[in-house]
């Protein structure tokens, strides 16, 4: 069993009981092959970009556990009802690419040594002469 976050919209065109019908139905689903941790109340936002021609939306965001075998099996459950807009999966619990990716870090300069600092020093009195 895996940890995942479930969000999805519901049509904005229902009333507010009417998306509270359909998220009771989803949690039922969830409940028989699955847990659900955190649970949410729908919320009506305005959506940045239409969804399916709809402005508008009732959001529900869950963390829920379920065996990955059954996260296809309950992503085509939700999609099956015409008043669910969009429908988002994500595994919790896992670093993303960025955090996987060990930052690189520049070499600290090393410290310039007997003929470097000779060298260094005549280059100096070079560019002062050239200044003056």
């Amino acid at each position: 069993m895996k940890n995942y976050e479930l969000n999805y919209f519901i049509s904005g065109k229902l009333k507010e009981e009417e998306s509270k019908k359909i998220k009771e139905e989803i949690d039922s689903l969830i409940s028989g092959i699955g847990t659900i941790l955190e649970n949410q109340n729908p919320i009506k936002i305005t959506l940045a970009y239409p969804l399916k021609k709809e402005s508008t939306a009732f959001f529900i965001e869950q963390k829920i556990t379920l065996g990955p075998e059954k996260i296809k099996e309950l992503e085509g459950k939700i999609r099956a009802g015409d008043k669910i807009l969009k429908v988002l999966i994500l595994k919790l619990g896992e670093k993303t690419k960025e955090e996987k990716i060990a930052p690189i870090m520049p070499e600290p300069p090393q410290q310039a040594t007997g003929e470097k600092v000779e060298k260094i020093k005549a280059i100096e009195e070079k560019i002062e002469k050239i200044f003056k």
